[in-house]
Order: C-alpha cells, then sequence, then structure tokens
C-alpha cells in the first residue's frame, strides 16, 4: 500500500500508528510521488478494504 502524507512533520506519528498494527508487516520511506511504502497482510478482500480505511483515517495521510 503506497501512502502520502501532507508534510513531513506527520512522519513520527505515521510511523508510531503503523507500529501499532500487526496487519501491517513492513513500512519502507521512499521517494517520488509516496512517502511510505507498507505490506499489509490482509486475509480477504474485506480485509484489505477495512485495512486501508484504518490507514486513511491514520492523522496526516491526504493519499493511499
Amino acid at each position: 500500500m503506497s501512502v502520502s502524507l501532507e508534510h513531513p512533520k506527520h512522519n513520527d506519528a505515521f510511523i508510531r500508528a503503523v507500529n501499532e498494527n500487526p496487519q501491517i508487516v513492513e513500512c519502507n520511506y521512499i521517494t517520488g510521488d509516496f512517502d511510505f511504502m507498507l505490506k499489509v497482510v490482509a486475509y480477504s478482500t474485506d480485509d484489505l478494504a477495512y485495512m486501508l480505511n484504518l490507514v486513511k483515517m491514520i492523522p496526516g495521510v491526504s493519499l493511499t
């Protein structure tokens, strides 16, 4: 899952939120149009949609 943040000031809080979710097994800081690439374990398409919505609710997330 690719994620962009509104501003780098949100990076630390975003990383903390990601670390609290056991279904997010990897988080990489990247360059380009997005800021982070997440490896997410999803057990179904509904579970993936749920995870996408959880990530979108993290403060500072502007695009997934």
